[in-house]
């Protein structure tokens, strides 16, 4: 889809479709809904008289005027109240009304962007070109088509606000290269475990690291083995797929700092809970638990065409989780990387064992910060639901950093404590550390472990359980996976980089 400046005033503009977000406070008085009320020879004015007019978030009017009008549809998308506005919420809007023409093959539009709050208008821009970008994605691509998927060929966007062409160009370059690494999660995460095994998974992100200029390693089990991974490789022994440990590296041409920023992503391609076994119900869902790793080599695909002032690092633990005479057992005693012994409780809490080594791995290239991103318990769900991930962390700058970049990108979060009384909680009788810390405060206690194998360095982890897949269709994005993680890891970084 081409996103560009329409700089024509309504008058002149000509479109196979105009769409206008409409607030709750809105009547003709308003200049430009007058306008749009000749436009529509009247209807507008009978909607609003009747009340029929929809205004509600993400509630959608369709309106036909004619072939031999300069614009022949109207699209008036309900936004709320005017005092409300977000650069986020007008590029939710103009996803909604994507996947609306979609549905109705209509190729092109002119969306205005109304500004009432006089949000600043490359922002504006950015966000509405990553959501209409997002927007289309479907999981169909295992299905046989009929025919091809309708794609909608451009969108141009008239501002309230003059925007300067290349302020724009600027916004919609990077929205693209963000909404692509985005979709690049996402694809990762659609594929099911007999397509994207560890392998498959170094394979990809390494095809990727090529083309865009990145170092890259794909660690294999002798070599794990050599180096002592033995978390990762206790996990990944009931599997005949091999485990690999991913890593991904961006140098910056400026920088003079050789301390990284480290992502680290969980990367289990399927889970099926080892020994310690899933119910059927639901397990065809582990094949996203690499939505960690995904959102990693997703963010390192962006930030090698963003070419941010800063060094960054990628590390995913890409495993398998299976049944077998090999597989690891409840109450084994294993030594990860680090040194420390850990005693396996349940096989099922494998997630943060592979994360143990690859946590331990990022610490060792003396990174000024480590992130990592899992989707590591039920519990996190239980508690903040499917529209936020949880936070924890050891470092509250660094918390507050990322908080900031969520809300900047539209990808919500909530902070969760992370004290002693937790890490108490997982002391073993015969090991330094166990995996699972009983019934209470799952997702807490799976952070007090993780939080043993980063040493004094910043860190913190986001649970993304809940938000990793969306499990209906919503008007701006499609069910299926989200990409979570991409948009705020990218925002962190480039925010980084403008301090250096």
């Amino acid at each position: 889809m081409k996103i560009e400046l329409e700089i024509n005033s309504l008058a002149e503009i000509k479109s196979e479709v105009l769409i206008v977000p409409i607030f709750q406070e809105d009547n003709l008085s308003h200049p430009l809904l007058a306008e749009l009320n000749q436009l529509s020879n009247g209807v507008l004015a009978l909607l609003l008289e009747s009340g029929e007019l929809k205004t509600k978030k993400t509630e959608i009017s369709y309106l036909y005027i004619g072939k031999q009008a300069n614009i022949s549809r109207l699209i008036l998308v309900g936004a709320g109240e005017s005092a409300k506005v977000t650069s986020q919420l007008l590029g939710q809007l103009a996803a909604t009304v994507i996947r609306f023409m979609v549905s109705k093959k209509l190729a092109s539009a002119v969306m205005l962007v109304r500004n009432p709050s006089n949000l600043v208008s490359n922002l504006l821009a950015r966000h509405i070109t990553e959501a209409v970008l997002l927007a289309p994605y479907e999981q169909n691509k295992y299905q046989k088509k009929e025919e091809e998927d309708f794609q909608i060929s451009s969108l141009a966007l008239a501002f309230e606000q003059t925007i300067e062409k290349p302020l724009f160009d600027e916004a919609v370059l990077r929205g693209t290269i963000v909404a692509e690494a985005a979709n690049f999660a996402r694809d990762l995460i659609l594929e099911p475990a007999n397509k994207l095994t560890p392998k498959e998974f170094a394979r990809r992100a390494g095809e990727m690291a090529n083309s865009l200029g990145l170092e890259f390693n794909a660690i294999d089990e002798e070599e794990l083995k050599k180096l002592g991974m033995g978390a990762l490789l206790a996990v990944s022994q009931g599997s005949d797929e091999p485990a690999q440990l991913i890593v991904l590296r961006y140098r910056a041409s400026k920088s003079t700092d050789n301390s990284p920023i480290a992502l680290v992503g969980k990367g289990i391609t399927f889970d099926s809970g080892g020994i310690c076994i899933k119910p059927r119900e639901g397990m065809w869902e582990m094949k996203t638990d690499m939505s960690g790793g995904a959102a990693v080599v997703g963010t390192m695909a962006a930030i090698a065409k963003l070419k941010p002032n800063v060094d960054v690092l990628g590390v995913v633990a890409a495993s398998e989780n299976l049944p077998s005479g090999k597989a690891y057992k409840p109450g084994d005693v294993i030594t990860a990387y680090s040194g420390k012994t850990i005693e396996v409780i349940d096989t099922d809490a494998e997630g943060r064992i592979v994360l143990a080594d690859a946590l331990h791995y990022a610490n060792q290239q003396k990174p000024s910060c480590i992130i990592d991103l899992a989707t590591l318990t039920g519990a996190c769900i239980i508690a903040l639901g499917n529209c936020r991930a949880g936070m924890m962390g050891s470092d509250d700058k660094l918390m507050n950093e990322l908080r900031q970049a969520s809300e900047q990108a539209g990808e919500k979060l909530w902070q969760l404590p992370l004290t002693k009384e937790y890490q108490d909680m997982i002391k073993s009788d015969i090991a330094d550390i166990k995996n699972l810390g009983g019934r209470y405060a799952g997702a807490i206690t799976a952070a007090a472990f993780l939080r043993a194998f980063v040493g004094d360095t910043p860190w913190a982890h986001l649970d993304i359980a809940g938000t990793a897949w969306q499990e209906e269709d919503q008007p701006e994005m499609a069910k299926g996976p989200t990409g979570y993680g991409v948009r705020t890891l990218v925002e962190f970084i480039l925010s980084r980089s403008q301090k250096n």
